[in-house]
């Protein structure tokens, strides 16, 4: 008798176990533009006191996509939750954004309930992404760093109606290319720009987004090492967009896949992993558009420049704004001082500098029409008058204060690297960065006289 008692325990060990007590709660679908790569999917009910970002209530992600997490209770149990991405300000919602009620289970031992995200609170309302951009993948694979990522392609209207083959873009930073509600600082409506010149007659292409590493995203776009920022990692980077990713495209998209048909471009950081991957892989990329490029990040850009050596005609659409780092454009123009001692022709470059423009997706939407013009018809930018800004921004390392001269601060935003805001506000001449975590950070002000760009090492 003992022993049917000591097998019957032994057996309810294992089958514990292996999870055959619990049930399983699998969510199979997340909106599938809305939904941050690397953020974590939480469930929160009357099991937990309804903590929406309980780390014991994690779900795990599948290699197919879905996630699940294994609850543990009573056969007949009622179980009431929800799904939120850590605060019940990003909590699911139904499909039209409204408010969704609590979901019901009963505990079934053994059982796996199925569940689809329709929607996110934070995101409702905010969705600007034409009907013909999808997602290629959430989770396009990465050999180069064993990472996965998010791909947006845009396919004219026309794709799938004819039999044309089409030249592509590539964009950095995809969570802004197309929709306000995946974006982390504004979007570039990169669809409706393609669509307006479509619509006028002008050149149809695919474009491709790729969302950047978040954490990651500063060692993916910097070629090159800083000693306060790090990163350097880009090498690999721009390897996978030329060994990995343009070869998927080409093999299942109607691409025109010569250089002259393959554009790359990206602002910023962006712009800086551009340039790079334009003159490391001229080969592969006949065009580029390099907005406001962080050429500051290393000096190392300028001797990559010299040693450039020159095959083929290219063409690379530089851009920026008065209302920058005031280092912005005398590093752009050594730039060109040093592409064109390498070979390059003032047929091959462009450079467009605005007096109003600032160090922000606005401005780049606002100005890709004109770089996909040139580098696609030649048509020249419109020409405008620029005035030089002045400087009145320095930063106090040891008070860890921002000191503005003259004028007092009406407005002011405080991004991180990754580009996420970090703390905004109005202040007199000074903003103290004593309460921010250490790390990198850039700073946008509008005093009264000027509207412009600092950055700043917190330790």
């Amino acid at each position: 008798m003992m022993h049917f008692r000591l097998l019957g325990m032994l057996l309810f060990t294992v089958l514990f176990k292996q999870g055959l007590t619990q049930m399983t709660i699998r969510v199979t679908e997340v909106p599938q533009y809305f939904t941050p790569l690397l953020d974590t999917l939480y469930i929160a009910g009357n099991f937990n006191s309804w903590a929406a970002g309980d780390a014991a209530y994690q779900l795990t992600p599948q290699p197919d996509g879905s996630y699940t997490i294994a609850l543990s209770g009573s056969d007949g149990d009622t179980l009431e939750y929800k799904f939120t991405r850590g605060d019940w300000a990003r909590v699911e919602t139904q499909s039209d954004g409204s408010f969704l009620s609590n979901r019901v289970s009963i505990y079934n031992t053994g059982s796996t309930v199925d569940c689809v995200i329709a929607d996110w609170d934070d995101t409702n309302g905010s969705h600007t992404i034409a009907g013909n951009v999808f997602e290629l993948d959430y989770n396009f694979f990465i050999p180069q760093y064993n990472r996965v990522r998010r791909i947006w392609m845009y396919l004219p209207p026309d794709y799938f109606t004819s039999t044309e083959h089409y030249p592509v873009v590539y964009m950095h930073d995809g969570q802004n290319v197309f929709d306000q509600a995946s974006s982390f600082a504004g979007e570039w409506d990169a669809d409706g720009t393609m669509q307006t010149l479509i619509s006028g007659g002008h050149t149809k292409a695919i474009i491709v987004g790729i969302a950047n590493g978040e954490v990651d995203r500063i060692d993916e776009y910097t070629p090159w090492a800083h000693p306060s920022y790090g990163g350097g990692d880009g090498e690999r980077y721009a390897d996978f967009l030329v060994e990995t990713l343009k070869p998927y495209i080409d093999a299942h998209y109607r691409t025109l896949p010569e250089r002259e048909n393959t554009v790359i471009g990206g602002s910023s950081l962006g712009g800086l992993i551009s340039y790079y991957a334009a003159l490391q892989y001229d080969s592969v990329f006949g065009k580029a558009f390099i907005f406001s490029p962080s050429f500051w990040y290393s000096d190392s850009v300028n001797a990559f420049t010299n040693q450039f050596e020159k095959n083929d005609a290219s063409k690379l659409y530089f851009m920026a704004g008065l209302y920058e780092d005031v280092d912005m454009v005398p590093d752009m123009e050594l730039i060109y001082d040093e592409m064109e001692a390498v070979g390059f022709t003032p047929a091959e470059y462009i450079s467009v500098i605005r007096a109003d423009g600032a160090h922000s997706e606005w401005f780049w939407k606002r100005e890709l029409d004109e770089a996909l013009l040139w580098l696609f018809e030649n048509i020249e930018p419109l020409s405008a008058d620029a005035l030089q800004p002045l400087s009145l921004v320095r930063y106090d390392s040891v008070m860890q204060q921002f000191h503005f001269q003259g004028d007092a601060v009406v407005q002011y935003q405080l991004f991180d690297m990754m580009g996420k805001l970090v703390q905004q506000g109005s202040a007199s001449t000074t903003i103290s960065m004593q309460a921010v975590a250490p790390g990198s950070y850039m700073l946008y002000y509008n005093t009264q006289s000027q509207y412009g760009i600092a950055r700043c090492v917190v330790h």
